[in-house]
């Protein structure tokens, strides 16, 4: 565990749990962004609306490789500006062999719509 993430011991209540927005997107449109070789600029599909969230990935992915993904971000956020973008959520990832990103997803053969709200 990096020593920067919260132990098991320090809980949170459920109210507090149940401040963070996370649905189901498809990442729709990946692109590079100049003088930031580590990050991509993604264009996320939620259902009602789509966010631009950048994401930490351009080491382990190409972006052809993430296009069309279904993925669980989180929407509600602060926004962030990383170089000039405004990243307006997070998706979830677990942390991979080397650092390399996985990102979390349904399995393919579920029927849910975008937007759906992970509870």
């Amino acid at each position: 565990m990096a020593s920067d993430m919260k132990t098991e011991s320090e809980n949170i209540s459920i109210e507090d749990f149940s401040k963070i927005v996370l649905k189901l997107g498809k990442i729709k449109k990946i692109e590079y962004l100049p003088k930031l070789n580590k990050v991509y600029k993604a264009e996320i599909d939620l259902g009602s609306e789509e966010r631009i969230v950048v994401v930490g990935a351009a080491m382990y992915y190409k972006p052809e490789e993430l296009e069309e993904k279904l993925v669980i971000v989180c929407t509600n956020l602060s926004p962030r500006t990383i170089g000039n973008i405004e990243s307006k959520g997070m998706i979830l990832a677990l942390d991979g062999m080397e650092g390399k990103p996985i990102f979390l997803t349904i399995d393919k053969g579920e029927k849910v719509e975008l937007g759906s709200k992970v509870r």
